[in-house]
């Protein structure tokens, strides 16, 4: 059986109890990685072999001033054009819940911080949560776990948290870019608002 570990837990759980798309068939990726093909034939002027001189005394991080220390290749330059523009594309076909969020009381304090997966393809939308109990917290010092439903019906979403201490809710309705409702957790109902972060 696979296991996987998440925050919210003590020990290892079920994969599948840790994530509710973890029944699905495979299937690849819309968008692949970028695979540079191995008879791309070099550009001239690239090098097989990078030769330097043997350092005669220590190199100092100033010296190099944030450049490289050899200017990259013209294979070099592709392969990391290709990763780019394959990393945008696969973006591109992402869902609009996909990315991270904060969820902030009526007087902006951070409550609870997600971040989730869209695909856009219909498929169950996946996450995490967390609680930033001080802006500056270290990650150890906050509550973490996983989203154990996230459901979206035209502008209207829903989203369980799965808290040790009793699991949350929040049922929110589109707001331009942003979602306002309320958490309902503890025993008690908060007003929020869900924006995205970054």
């Amino acid at each position: 059986m696979t296991l996987a570990m998440t925050a919210a837990q003590d020990g290892p759980v079920a994969y599948e109890a840790a994530s509710p798309t973890s029944l699905e068939l495979y299937s690849g990726p819309p968008v692949r990685p970028y695979e540079p093909s191995w008879d791309t034939p070099g550009a001239e002027g690239d090098a097989y072999m990078i030769t330097r001189r043997a350092l005669e005394a220590p190199a100092l991080l100033e010296s190099y001033d944030g450049t490289y220390e050899t200017t990259p290749t013209d294979a070099e330059v592709v392969y990391q054009q290709g990763v780019t523009s394959a990393a945008l594309r696969a973006n591109s076909i992402m869902g609009p819940l996909d990315g991270r969020w904060r969820v902030t009381a009526p007087d902006g304090a951070p409550v609870l911080e997600l971040l989730m997966m869209d695909r856009g393809d219909g498929a169950l939308v996946e996450g995490a949560w967390r609680e930033p109990t001080a802006p500056d917290a270290a990650l150890t010092s906050r509550r973490l776990g996983a989203l154990s439903l996230v459901v979206r019906s035209g502008e209207t979403l829903t989203i369980e948290v799965d808290d040790p201490d009793g699991p949350g809710r929040l049922s929110l309705e589109r707001d331009g870019a942003h979602w306002r409702g309320t958490l309902q957790r503890k025993g008690a109902t908060t007003p929020v608002v869900m924006a995205p972060l970054g």
